[in-house]
């Protein structure tokens, strides 16, 4: 390590010191760095770069050190030699530690301006006064600001010193961490808790790469490298590896030192990290639930500074936020600026709240912009997700619940999360709920609906803030249960405050009006006409302050000044009336775009869908691209605006046409689509929702028809091809928007999905949500396009392609070997189920886990379906398994109606009424038993309806069955046991004893080899185990072992599916009834023994490793009755044996 300090002729100098115990105590320079202008290692020996601006910030840190009586200090610039690899490695590597080691650490903030102070004061009286002020607001705003707060390398230089202090661009104190902790929080999102020097092993994997999320590094590689100490892992450099590679790297050593804990130190830590954390994993995945942080801290960065300080002082807000538990009501005209308002209200109540576990603030953010943010269900969601994230441990009851509907694998319905909601509500002291926006919502009734249900719960510790537009039905809901003294209007004379204090800001901060602010005379005239004119409308005063940006002379700044239009209606005419012919063109399909995409478009994209004409020959014409995408601001001008991406927790490497352009304001939207605008100058931009999502979907499809060639398009082409993931993703859903197929439409979206052509594969290949993009095997996994169309619901497409000869009874690998009709079935495409079986599709084909038609149509509970495949002569009998699987009871009564046999034999749980019994569907058993179900069948493996009924069935189904013990159990010794593995036909696995060998090509994906024990263990078998020796396995290739109580997709591996548990050779991982697998044990390979078990007395499943217990979960009833032994085998070449322990185990239990 080297440090900085003066010698004697006042210059700087570098000392090395190999070992750390010698190294004396220094400050450290925590910065941002400059392009071109920091001095490096080499040029400070050399006494050269002291014309850089750097050298400045080398002089202010030594200077500073020397103040607060050290000698030393360290600047990343010029104390380490970056030249050499190794020696930039052990840096990085060590960066956490020495900022960790370092006395104090001076953040230099470059791009905060000076703060007005007395001269001639002493250094240490000026911070004394500083100190006492705490932050002013004459600069908060550019210190909210700072660069400083986006950079990936200052997160780890933020959290790890013990004391930071900042100063600004003059180098004069601000504060220090603490005093500027709330602050900081609220511009970063960390916790308290970590700024306050928390143990980072007590933050969650999740939650320590969420503070990163949003920041930035030069290099892709760096973000990840900057998270080293943040995780204390130490890992070589490999610059040029990409983010991607580097951020497997990095997790995969994350989980590994996890394991090597010692014990004692990873007690807790795997009681929350590793499990809870796990578990909140999934069920953050199955909630899906929309982040609002981006719409806050927008909202933040748009506000003034002191906005909205006139509603924190009102009674009734303070009396909310301080004692009564109860709802308050904002309501305000369009463009009053109530999102703005309502993040300084957010803000306040996060600050209130500061650190105390007791007090908990969630919010959401309604956004016209946002599908994801219109829609109630998932702003219910969203809710939950933060509570539960704020819970130090998930709880029980909400655990039980989620695992009732089998996290991942059902869709909670709304009534269900209300429920969960209040639960999770009730488990802390006070709650605070904030939501913005309400008359953004999709679906206004069931909002209302929701908030009036959250009003009967009648909590005491529920605090509910709403922001809303005045409207009818929204006002005639709240009025029923918000008192009248907790409606508040924005009047204008309150809010024009507000706007006052934003127009002298931005006449003072916008470079582009700046030149009007010098004059005191004129800048007043400017701010008297907008305020006479904004009458409580902040978007009115935008607005015009945009117009006068283009203002040139006086003259023609007085001329606009004296002709403002006098609504928004028409100031937004006169915005579009002003746009160019030539650019006209460009904005309708920008603002057409803007205002019915599914998801918010990158400012790359925008750029693209001016290339798209469907006139005459519809084409995408790659010159007609705009050269600058920024020009999308300069032909829309007022009307859209652009934000940095809305990160998802993940990392991108920083793009400016990534950035998102979206309409500026909801109001913008309403002119469009209204009848008013047609009474204007700018009636060409009237728009309709129909026609707009036909133009849409169409030119997503004229889009992708350019990928004519086989080759055109790899993974990793979204960089060039920028909307090619939008149109491949959202072009259905456009279509389906419009309920109608034009002559045009269904002539492109045949081209689109013709198998003679490769577009459509190149189209799945960016977007493909049904299965792993594996470019070796694409051809094969490719969905054909009849199985496409059937399933998304396309009529006339699958006319077409019947006309052109496409095979009704075709199975597609791609969708688990369908056929189309079962796939038309499951989602109710009653019109090409007809078509189907009018050209001559088989009824009973049988294909992948929908089994057929009839079962799929059961499956989507589509009685109208099934009654129409019965009449088409559909087998009935196997459909009665599906419905009893599903406890469907409406549907298993239809299809006794239509004669299904209830003893009939099939399903993964032996038969109809062993299905029930495992399910616990006590009306179902007795309905079945009816019907004539037989109570005594016994299976091949030895195994009784009775014996099903005791291992899984509720108290009152072993009462139907008269078993009320174990010793009632007749026959149990009768029982087969297993002795060796089922191996799938055609798997090409070569069997000796209990010896299985299997020689495949590695680069081979699909299918996997499930191996089944020929019988279930026994039910005298209190502990089952087995355990299977690894003697080759080929490189990249996975082995899973585990229990599984029915049949196994033949493309999943053990664990993967329902009823299915397994420990995988390639992670580590545990897999429980999921794809995603939790952090387990260690890997495992050739030479090793693995084993899998269940213990029935210790409710709990278990797995070893050569002997030693890895680790296990509990069972609860996550199995249900027979328990078979599984080898899954993924990818190769593999060579092992099984042992079910009749001579003993290689390590005895």
């Amino acid at each position: 390590m080297r440090l900085l300090k003066y010698n004697s002729d006042s210059e700087p100098i570098l000392v090395e010191y190999s070992n750390d115990e010698n190294v004396p105590p220094y400050a450290i320079l925590s910065h941002t760095w400059q392009e071109g202008q920091e001095v490096t290692f080499g040029e400070l020996m050399s006494g050269n770069g002291k014309d850089k601006a750097g050298y400045s910030k080398i002089l202010f840190c030594i200077q500073q050190t020397q103040r607060d009586g050290l000698d030393y200090c360290w600047v990343d610039t010029c104390c380490i030699d970056k030249s050499s690899s190794a020696e930039l490695t052990e840096a990085i590597n060590s960066m956490f530690r020495w900022y960790q080691k370092a006395q104090r650490c001076y953040v230099y903030l470059s791009d905060v301006p000076g703060v007005n102070t007395a001269g001639n004061v002493s250094h240490v009286q000026e911070l004394d006064s500083q100190k006492d002020d705490g932050i002013s607001q004459s600069w908060e705003s550019e210190f909210r600001r700072s660069r400083w707060f986006t950079r990936g390398w200052t997160l780890q230089e933020l959290i790890a010193p013990e004391s930071v202090e900042f100063f600004n661009q003059e180098s004069k104190w601000l504060g220090d961490k603490k005093s500027l902790e709330l602050v900081i929080h609220s511009v970063t999102g960390i916790p308290i808790e970590a700024l306050r020097g928390s143990p980072l092993r007590d933050f969650s994997e999740q939650d320590r790469f969420s503070w990163a999320a949003t920041r930035q590094t030069t290099r892709q590689e760096d973000w990840v490298y900057s998270l080293l100490g943040i995780f204390d892992i130490q890992m070589p450099l490999l610059y040029g590896e990409g983010s991607e590679k580097a951020m497997r790297r990095l997790r995969k050593e994350i989980r590994e030192a996890v394991m090597d804990l010692p014990s004692v130190l990873t007690h807790n830590l795997h009681s929350r990290d590793r499990h809870t954390d796990d578990e909140l994993e999934r069920i953050r995945r199955w909630l899906s639930a929309p982040d609002p942080s981006s719409n806050y801290q927008r909202a933040l960065k748009q506000r003034q500074e002191s906005t909205g300080l006139w509603f924190l002082e009102n009674d009734q807000y303070v009396e909310w936020k301080t004692t009564a538990a109860s709802f308050v009501w904002l309501h305000g005209i369009p463009g009053c600026g109530k999102t703005v308002l309502l993040s300084t209200v957010l803000e306040n109540v996060l600050n209130y709240c500061g650190n105390d576990t007791e007090y908990v603030v969630v919010y959401f953010f309604f956004d016209f912009k946002d599908v994801q943010k219109q829609n109630t269900k998932l702003m219910v969601q969203s809710l939950i997700w933060q509570l539960l994230q704020r819970c130090t441990e998930t709880p029980t009851s909400i655990t039980t619940f989620f695992s009732s509907f089998e996290i991942g694998k059902q869709e909670l319905p709304l009534g269900a999360l209300l429920e969960v909601l209040h639960k999770i509500i009730q488990e802390f002291p006070r709650i605070y709920i904030v939501l913005d926006a309400l008359d953004e919502c999709s679906d206004r009734v069931e909002l209302l609906g929701v908030l009036d249900d959250i009003s009967t719960w009648q909590l005491k510790n529920l605090h509910i803030l709403l922001t809303s537009r005045r409207e009818r039905d929204i006002e005639a809901v709240l009025n029923t249960f918000v008192d009248q003294q907790n409606i508040v209007c924005l009047q204008s004379e309150l809010v024009d405050k507000d706007i006052e204090r934003y127009v002298q800001q931005r006449l003072l901060d916008d470079t582009q009006l700046v030149k009007w602010a010098k004059d005191v005379t004129l800048r007043h005239e400017i701010e008297l006409t907008i305020m006479r004119g904004a009458q409580g409308m902040f978007r009115w005063a935008v607005c015009q302050l945009d117009a006068l940006q283009n203002c040139r002379t006086r003259a023609a700044l007085r001329r606009t000044l004296a002709t403002l239009p006098l609504t928004l209606d028409k100031t937004y005419d006169r915005i579009l009336s002003s746009i160019s012919e030539d650019d006209a063109p460009y904005a309708v399909s920008i603002l057409r775009w803007l205002a019915f995409s599914r998801r918010p478009l990158s400012l790359g994209e925008v750029s693209e869908i001016v290339a798209i004409t469907l006139e005459d020959e519809a084409r995408f014409d790659r010159d007609e691209i705009l050269e600058d995408p920024f020009d999308v601001l300069n032909i829309c001008s007022s009307l859209v605006t652009l934000y940095p991406t809305n990160t998802s927790g993940e990392h991108e490497t920083m793009d400016p046409t990534r950035q998102v352009v979206t309409l500026a304001h909801y109001s913008v939207k309403e002119y469009l689509l209204s009848e008013r605008i047609t009474k204007g100058s700018a009636t060409r931009y009237s728009m309709q929702e129909t026609a707009c999502h036909d133009l849409i979907a169409r030119s997503c499809v004229v889009y992708l028809l350019q990928f004519r060639t086989a080759d055109i398009l790899s993974q990793d082409d979204s960089t060039e091809f920028k909307l090619a993931d939008y149109s491949a993703q959202f072009w259905k859903i456009h279509a389906w928007a419009t309920r109608q197929e034009t002559e045009g439409y269904v002539q492109e979206v045949l081209d689109l999905i013709s198998e003679s052509e490769s577009i459509y594969a190149n189209s799945v290949r960016v977007y493909d949500p049904y299965g792993p993009r594996a470019h070796g095997v694409f051809r094969e996994m490719i969905t054909m396009p009849l199985h496409f169309a059937s399933k998304e619901g396309l009529t006339k497409i699958v006319e077409k392609l019947i006309e052109k000869g496409a095979d009704v009874n075709s199975q597609a690998e791609h969708f688990d070997d369908s056929t189309a009709i079962q796939l038309a079935a499951l989602l109710g495409h009653e019109d090409i189920v007809k078509l189907l079986l009018k050209n001559g599709a088989n009824v009973n084909a049988k294909g992948g886990t929908l089994g057929n038609a009839l079962q799929a149509a059961v499956f989507g509970n589509e009685p109208t379906l099934v009654e129409l495949l019965i009449q088409a002569e559909a087998e009935v009998s196997n459909a009665l398994v599906t419905a009893v699987y599903e406890d469907n009871e409406e549907m298993t009564k239809l299809l006794l109606k239509y004669g299904a046999d209830a003893n009939f034999q099939g399903g993964c749980f032996g038969n109809v009424l062993w299905t029930a019994i495992v399910n616990s569907s006590v009306h179902l058993v007795r309905l079945l038993l009816d019907h004539g179900a037989d109570p005594a069948f016994k299976d091949k493996h030895g195994w009784t309806t009775s014996m099903v009924a005791f291992e899984t069935g509720s108290k009152e189904i072993r009462d139907i069955f008269g078993v009320h013990d174990y010793d009632s159990l007749s026959g149990r010794d009768r029982c087969l046991v297993p002795s060796s593995l089922t191996v799938p036909k055609d798997s090409e696995v070569d069997i000796t004893g209990n010896s299985y060998a299997i020689s495949k090509d590695g680069n081979v994906l699909l299918p996997v080899v499930q191996m089944v024990s020929d019988h279930p263990f026994s039910i005298n078998q209190r502990v089952m185990y087995f355990e299977a020796t690894i003697h080759a396995l080929g490189t990249g290739n996975a082995f899973g072992i585990g229990i599984s109580d029915r049949d196994l997709y033949k493309t999943h591996m053990v664990g993967w599916g329902r009823g299915t548990y397994g420990y995988h050779s390639d992670t580590g991982d545990l897999y429980c009834e999921s794809g995603e697998g939790t952090r387990f044990g260690a890997t495992f390979g050739v030479g090793d023994v693995v084993g899998c078990g269940s213990d029935k007395d210790k409710d709990e499943f278990f797995f070893t490793k050569n002997g030693e217990r890895v680790g296990s979960i509990s069972e609860g009833r996550s199995l249900h009755g027979r328990r078979f032994a599984v080898v899954s085998l993924m990818r190769g070449t593999f060579h092992f044996s099984v042992n079910f322990g009749p001579g003993g185990f290689a390590y005895p239990l």
